[in-house]
């Protein structure tokens, strides 16, 4: 997904203003079509020298026409279509590297805990040990297993940190919000919803900037998509005492309980045409900050996601 100062900086671009845009357009077209009728009719009175010829002309004239307007819309749609198939990518490829980041993230620290018991299990060994030659060759496998494992967990970790996803800044709330929320305004499916934002107190985290615009333009065209034309989505930045919790509500059908795990999982949709990425894109955001998500019910009788982000995070363990 492309990033926020990227779009800003194309702020003038044509897709920013698209009803002045599809005004000129249709002008133009109007144009053209009465500059053709009213040449055309006059070449056709020109050379026809009876009705029956004035009356083919006029349908070989009338038929032309639709045939280079329907020739010049298949163009128009084609280069629309292709550019909508490319912003798709775009997303899937972004969302698949956030994805993939997560579950190595996932990985390397699990990996790391395996190691972490297989130390303990050969210093427990050593003290029964006492010249057992079956403990001896037990604590030696176990020791070069761990050898073994150490080099994978580190190029998984790396892995993890290679992965561009942007660095951690200070972000202010509620004024971070602004911006995402004016960037899901121009989405289609958004723009026709009534999109708020409420705030409570100024607080300032530090955050990756570019996970938090994702994980929120995700959750805002969900709840559009979910709510419909003429929906109303809130978003909330909340402040308690040792969190923040960013809320996106809706007023579609909700979330039954029984898929509020489910939509969690890698590939999991409810949409026709959708990949399934979106929600883990919510997650690695949430992973990042060691924050978590929640799914309830809004009070405007559609789905609630809840991201908590602790306002003291623990300090981030490395790879051993």
């Amino acid at each position: 997904m492309p990033s926020l100062k990227s779009l800003k900086s194309k702020s003038r671009l044509p897709e920013d203003r698209p009803v002045s845009c599809a005004a000129a357009s249709a002008l133009l077209y109007v144009a053209i079509a009465i500059f053709y009728i009213l040449v055309s009719g006059r070449i056709a009175a020109a050379f026809a020298v009876s009705l029956e010829q004035l009356q083919l002309i006029e349908a070989i004239k009338g038929v032309a026409f639709v045939v280079i307007t329907g020739l010049l819309f298949f163009f128009i749609s084609l280069g629309w279509w292709r550019k909508r198939r490319e912003q798709r990518e775009l997303l899937i490829q972004s969302e698949r590297k956030a994805v993939a980041s997560m579950y190595s993230a996932t990985l390397a620290h699990d990996l790391n805990n395996l190691l972490m018991g297989l130390s303990s299990l050969v210093e427990a060994i050593k003290e029964h040990e006492q010249n057992d030659p079956f403990l001896s060759s037990l604590r030696a496998s176990v020791e070069q297993m761990i050898r073994s494992l150490v080099p994978f967990s580190r190029r998984i970790a790396a892995t993890a940190k290679n992965l561009p996803q942007g660095e951690s800044v200070d972000v202010h709330f509620p004024g971070a919000l602004t911006p995402i929320i004016d960037l899901a305004l121009k989405h289609p499916d958004v723009k026709f919803c009534a999109l708020s934002a409420e705030n409570t107190a100024p607080v300032t985290l530090t955050l990756n900037a570019e996970l938090l615009e994702q994980a929120l333009l995700n959750l805002i065209v969900n709840a559009a998509q979910a709510a419909g034309p003429h929906g109303v989505i809130k978003v909330i930045a909340a402040k308690t005492d040792h969190a923040v919790a960013l809320e996106v509500h809706d007023s579609g059908p909700g979330i039954s309980p029984e898929k509020a795990e489910a939509i969690f999982n890698p590939g999991y949709t409810t949409k026709r045409d959708g990949i399934g990425l979106g929600l883990l894109t919510v997650q690695a955001f949430a992973a990042s900050c060691q924050g978590r998500v929640r799914v309830e019910r809004s009070p405007l009788g559609g789905a609630l996601f809840r991201i908590l982000i602790p306002l003291n995070p623990a300090p981030a363990k490395g790879a051993s």
